[in-house]
């Protein structure tokens, strides 16, 4: 089972402080990073990488405490404990499944720092950015030689694992016919095809709200490709159905950060 590690425990805790002291209402993705470079090992990782933790942190410590006035309580109850937003949930659900599908069990503060790089609209990005960490530099790091110790090798055997244990293989249900054909979403279906495709920017993102089809589409996907109605490029592929909600529901991570 996937759970945070000790460091990103206290990391987190940490923060919740931070925002406790501040009268802060929510835990920010700032509030994260800032408490992630007061850790050692995280900032010597950092410093090793070729940029200024301490840069880093000094931009966003007056970030918190002049910039968040907007969610700064008047007064704070007794047993006031802020509440995580829906940026920092995002950012520790995609550690988690970064972890999950690489065989690891526990997560790191560096798996949570790339994580937060998709967060291009957050301060914490602004920040990170400018001390001339990328996300593509920092994961070469990471899987460099001289940094073996935080190698991130995948392990097969452990992701069929994961897969069996949280994801619904479409293919397969297809097969067994249990998935109905699509109707009136062919060209949805065909665009996504031609997305995969592509040589760069071949990831597709379904959004829209609860009930509108997205489920629909990607099951309509895994009848095609079982039925060899997708180029040719696409028939060896398997379509698989995560359930972070799910997931995360039977895994102490959650409880750990509530």
């Amino acid at each position: 089972m996937v759970e945070p590690s000790n460091e990103l425990q206290l990391v987190f805790d940490k923060a919740v402080e931070d925002a406790a002291k501040l009268k802060h209402e929510y835990i920010t993705v700032e509030h994260l990073l800032f408490a992630m470079l007061c850790a050692e090992k995280f900032a010597k990782i950092i410093k090793d990488f070729g940029s200024d933790p301490d840069a880093i942190k000094k931009n966003l410590e007056n970030y918190l405490k002049t910039n968040l006035k907007d969610i700064e309580l008047a007064t704070t109850p007794v047993k006031f404990k802020p509440k995580k937003t829906v940026s920092v949930e995002r950012v520790l659900n995609r550690a988690f499944t970064q972890v999950l599908f690489s065989g690891r069990q526990q997560i790191e503060l560096t798996d949570v720092l790339l994580s937060m790089m998709s967060e291009k609209k957050s301060w914490s990005y602004y920040y990170i950015t400018k001390a001339n960490i990328s996300k593509e530099k920092f994961a070469e790091f990471l899987h460099s030689d001289v940094e073996s110790g935080y190698e991130e090798e995948e392990n097969t055997s452990a992701t069929q694992r994961a897969l069996n244990l949280y994801t619904t293989n479409l293919n397969a249900e297809a097969k067994k016919e249990k998935i109905d054909p699509v109707i009136g979403r062919h060209a949805e279906l065909d665009q996504i095809a031609l997305a995969l495709g592509r040589r760069n920017k071949n990831n597709v993102i379904l959004v829209g709200d609860p009930g509108v089809g997205k489920t629909a589409i990607a099951e309509g996907l895994a009848l095609n490709i079982v039925t060899n109605k997708v180029p040719e490029f696409l028939k060896e592929y398997q379509v698989y159905n995560l359930d972070i909600g799910a997931m995360l529901a039977g895994s102490k991570y959650r409880g750990d950060f509530e």
